[in-house]
């Protein structure tokens, strides 16, 4: 176990340490140098205003199932069989084998009974029950690649692949010319043609106003930034305006650099209630064609069940998601 002791920190020091480093008195020019100073230099700082202090912590996994009739029965199994094993005798071997056989059973039908419960209070929330699926059978998330790839290739290969797939959307939605709009809302009178680079007091508000939450891949925490912004804005300004690019990295093999050309706003674009509004009048149209749906925050899933191989059965499922797109589309409601 690791961790560092960020309340020593003199922050009078630390300030006073990055106002002396190259990246405050000699910053890269090239974007990619520039954020691999930003980086290096702060993590640097903090390993050496807050070194990592390692312990060893013996972690004991416990599972969701265990009860105390389980810890008794295994403690009555361990005393019984160092009881035969000093003994040798017969007699205590079988009480050692009935000891074994209880908590085996207890514990068979303690994880049987969690898991019927578990899948039983999850039975309609997919997600959950895919969730305990990959569990019961160990199923984990590690990334397949095809055979024989060449990764430098494969990254380049991916980041291309992102770059024409959005530019093709473009181009085959700039044809649709037979669309029927729903009366949502004024059209729009005006569009972001260029993005004009930020100055540094837009900067400095936009990180003074954001969230302190830190993730593992930021090189200090975020309330350790905000600290240090009068020395740190003029590189962050420069990080900002100069990214309009991105790279695909896979297993610390990067792609070469993508030019943006177009972005998509993060989130709802009508703004969390008119969008409430919105959802709100169209899962009224899907709940007449289709009986289920599930809506989260970031996913929306749609689904019907019915028998596989019965032609029927496919065709009505078929027209019923033909008709609720079809209402949808249109605008009604």
């Amino acid at each position: 176990m690791s961790n560092r002791k960020l309340k020593s920190i003199n922050m009078r020091l630390f300030k006073e340490d990055l106002r002396l480093s190259d990246l405050c008195q000699q910053p890269p020019e090239e974007l990619d140098d520039l954020t691999h100073s930003y980086n290096t230099t702060l993590k640097r700082m903090l390993d050496r205003h807050a070194p990592v202090q390692v312990r060893s912590v013996v972690v004991r996994p416990r599972v969701p199932w265990f009860t105390n009739g389980i810890r008794e029965a295994k403690r009555e199994r361990r005393k019984t069989e160092r009881r035969w094993r000093t003994t040798n005798l017969d007699v205590d071997f079988q009480r050692f084998k009935r000891a074994k056989n209880r908590a085996t059973y207890l514990m068979n039908r303690a994880r049987s009974e969690f898991y019927s419960n578990l899948i039983s209070e999850n039975s309609g929330n997919q997600r959950k029950l895919f969730s305990i699926t990959r569990k019961l059978f160990n199923q984990s998330n590690e990334m397949v690649f095809p055979p024989n790839c060449n990764m430098e290739s494969f990254v380049d290969d991916m980041g291309t692949f992102f770059i024409r797939k959005i530019t093709n959307l473009r181009a085959e939605l700039a044809c649709v010319d037979d669309c029927t709009y729903s009366n949502l809302g004024d059209p729009c009178v005006s569009s972001f043609e260029k993005f004009e680079p930020l100055e540094m007091e837009a900067v400095k508000h936009l990180v003074l106003e954001s969230n302190t939450k830190s993730c593992s891949l930021d090189p200090i925490p975020t309330s350790m930034v905000k600290e240090c912004l009068d020395e740190l804005l003029p590189v962050l300004t420069s990080i900002i305006n100069n990214c309009r690019s991105q790279k695909v990295v896979i297993d610390g093999v990067c792609s070469k650099k993508f030019d943006l050309s177009f972005g998509v706003p993060q989130g709802s674009c009508l703004g969390p209630l008119l969008f409430i509004l919105y959802t709100s009048k169209l899962f009224k149209i899907i709940e007449s064609h289709l009986p289920n749906a599930h809506c989260f925050a970031d996913d929306t899933q749609l689904y019907l069940s019915f028998k596989p191989g019965t032609m029927l059965d496919e065709a009505n499922a078929v027209r019923a998601m033909e008709a609720c797109i079809a209402e949808a589309t249109a605008g009604k409601g």
